[in-house]
């Protein structure tokens, strides 16, 4: 009868330590994955302040295009001398100031 009083404690203490890595463990394997996740989809954006002419493109105005579905696109427009027109799109996360070497390259073979 004495063991049967020690042992309860024990179990209970082993029950209570194995339901907390359990749920640590499942915690774990789910919130982490939800904040990386979240991180990698939302992260912050670069402040768009570097334009062409501070790039010594001398003339360029400011372009804003309507979707269909009403997504406001800005750009912009920086004339060629032969009139050939190039559109350098940005990738996600980032905005207009981030190509500025694929539009300088893009530039100097059309230009």
């Amino acid at each position: 009868m004495r063991a049967t009083l020690t042992q309860r404690p024990k179990r209970r203490l082993l029950k209570l330590a194995l339901t907390s890595i359990a749920g640590l463990v499942l915690a774990y394997e789910l919130i982490v994955p939800a904040i990386i996740s979240f991180m990698l989809v939302h992260y912050r954006q670069p402040v768009c302040c570097v334009t062409p002419a501070e790039r010594g493109m001398a003339t360029y105005e400011d372009v804003t295009l309507t979707t269909t579905d009403g997504m406001r696109l800005s750009g912009w427009y920086v004339p060629s001398r032969n009139r050939a027109a190039i559109m350098v799109l940005h990738g996600s996360g980032s905005n207009r100031t981030s190509v500025k070497a694929d539009l300088l390259l893009a530039l100097s073979v059309v230009w």
